[in-house]
């Protein structure tokens, strides 16, 4: 029973992300180990030891990585292009085209006249339409 304890409340920690449920989970884990192995607490050796280090130490490890996938900013769909830098392809006054990422889109600026070769950022996207400011420094940082 710890161990499906220790196992849900890995489950659990994955989809929240907040690394608190792991503590539980690690106690869970060891206690219910040592209980399956000796059958009680008070029967441990060195050898039961290092397997249950090992076992914490992976589960600890996964948990931290996929919290950590879970945190990351989307790069793929809309929310990829956001913070990215395109070329105009057609001007911006405010509509016309991009060239982002080996496609060229319909894009609006938000930044008023935008000339053919200037780069602009991608602040978001709507659909197939992007909205953009001129590219500089300071929107760059800004935006990622």
């Amino acid at each position: 029973m710890l161990i499906a304890l220790a196992v849900a409340l890995f489950i659990i920690e994955a989809h929240t992300g907040t690394m608190i449920l792991v503590a539980g989970g690690i106690v869970a884990l060891i206690i219910g180990l040592l209980f399956l192995i000796n059958g009680s607490i008070t029967n441990s050796d060195s050898g039961l030891a290092i397997v249950v280090i090992l076992i914490v130490a992976f589960v600890a490890f996964a948990t931290w990585r996929v919290v950590q996938i879970h945190r990351r900013r989307a790069t793929t769909g809309r929310e990829g292009l956001v913070g990215k830098i395109a070329v105009v392809r057609e001007r911006l006054n405010p509509n016309g085209t991009v060239f982002l990422e080996g496609e060229l889109w319909s894009a609006q600026s938000e930044s008023g006249l935008v000339e053919v070769g200037q780069e602009v950022v991608v602040t978001w996207v709507d659909g197939l339409q992007l909205y953009v400011t001129k590219h500089s420094v300071e929107t760059y940082t800004k935006v990622r």
